[in-house]
């Protein structure tokens, strides 16, 4: 069982954040979340000293690779959200299900300014890899109905992120809608918490789209 490793009375919030960011990006990869932690780390210290100094050369390689996961992490975080709410709704899914209803919204919600990598294979890939650290990503986007949400500057949006975060792994380990999973438990205090304050998973209302994609789903596979 892994347990990330996040003190909510933690002294200095810029370890949580380096904790929590290193294994939403490699789940499974102890060296790379290791390193992330430890440049992160230097980073915030120089902050300490110098707030006006520029960025390191090594921070700034680490923080484009962790920014080439953000968007389709994001969009993984969506399948997952669909695979949760579709059982929730005792309906059949998967991720071939799921990544193709994914790809399908955000091509719909493409501009030509706005485009999104909505490649169903790519898309069912990044989620394989990030599977471990998913229910982070999901929550990520069920947080994006917060104003402003931040949960790298904000410690208190830092705690929602794992409170939607707890509730989405409990919805994920009662259901094994995933089918085997290592994952990245949220911190025990977060899990009392949702124990002692009774928070549910909310689940919406099936839109118009959707109905409207099983459809055109079922039509593709001539069922």
């Amino acid at each position: 069982m892994r347990v990330m490793s996040i003190d909510a009375s933690d002294a200095q919030p810029d370890r949580n954040v380096a904790v929590l960011v290193s294994r939403m990006v490699y789940p499974d990869d102890d060296v790379e979340a290791a390193q992330v932690q430890a440049t992160m780390a230097i980073e915030a210290e120089r902050r300490r000293r110098d707030p006006g100094a520029a960025q390191g050369q090594i921070m700034a390689v680490v923080e484009k690779k962790l920014l080439s996961h953000k968007t389709l992490g994001r969009m993984a975080g969506d399948v997952a959200l669909k695979m949760i709410h579709d059982y929730a709704r005792q309906r059949r899914t998967s991720l071939e299900f799921a990544s193709s209803f994914v790809s399908k919204f955000y091509a719909a919600s493409e501009t030509k300014g706005e485009r999104y990598p909505a490649d169903v294979t790519r898309l069912q890939k990044e989620f394989r890899y990030l599977k471990n650290s998913i229910h982070y990503w999901a929550s990520w986007q069920i947080c994006q109905e917060t104003d402003d949400f931040d949960f790298v500057r904000h410690p208190a949006h830092l705690e929602l992120l794992l409170l939607h975060s707890g509730l989405l792994q409990i919805a994920v380990s009662k259901s094994a809608v995933f089918g085997d999973w290592d994952p990245w438990f949220v911190p025990r205090y977060v899990v009392q918490r949702i124990r002692d304050e009774r928070h549910q998973l909310e689940i919406p209302e099936e839109t118009d789209f959707e109905r409207s994609f099983v459809g055109e789903y079922r039509n593709k596979l001539g069922r």
